[in-house]
């Protein structure tokens, strides 16, 4: 992994850190705890830049496996402490050992898109999934459900200006 220069490293750390720590949070169920995984995660992978090898990982892929595996070590650490493995622990680690930490961050952005699609009222949802999904322009749009093209054009902007409000807080 020659060649990671630390602004390099810095934008890096920038652009996943909040991310990252939202996912380890989401498992070890404490902020401090997960941004000290994070922040752990980041420290090792810089340390040992000179002699970790990306043929086939990003970097943030690679610091990603680092997270899960701290999550799992936490998650277990905490229940051989408390001598209780309670049905939810146990499940989270069954659901993040048999994960792959490339898609974790896509699979969880399909989650958020699923239910902010399932939220839009009926017209907005045909009109957005038809724009997006099956690539319709607007005039095509407009003509296949009987909607004028301003219409169309109104609804994909309020349904664009929503879905940037939901995924505020994951970007």
């Amino acid at each position: 992994m020659n060649g990671l220069s630390s602004s390099e490293f810095g934008r890096l750390f920038l652009q996943y850190r909040d991310r990252f720590v939202a996912l380890a949070d989401s498992y070890v169920h404490e902020r401090a705890v997960a941004e000290d995984i994070v922040a752990d995660a980041f420290t090792k992978f810089w340390d040992s830049r000179g002699s970790v090898e990306l043929s086939t990982a990003s970097p943030q892929s690679y610091i990603l496996s680092m997270v899960r595996n701290r999550c799992l070590n936490y998650l277990r650490d905490t229940a051989s402490h408390s001598r209780i493995l309670d049905a939810t622990v146990r499940e989270d680690l069954a659901s993040m050992e048999g994960l792959d930490p490339q898609f974790m961050i896509s699979d969880e952005l399909e989650q958020i898109l699923s239910r902010f699609i399932a939220t839009l009222p009926d017209d907005r949802r045909e009109i957005f999934l038809a724009s997006r999904f099956e690539g319709l322009s607007h005039t095509e749009i407009a003509l296949k459900y009987g909607y004028t093209p301003r219409k169309v054009r109104r609804e994909i902007g309020k349904a664009l200006a929503s879905l940037r409000d939901v995924l505020k807080s994951y970007l």
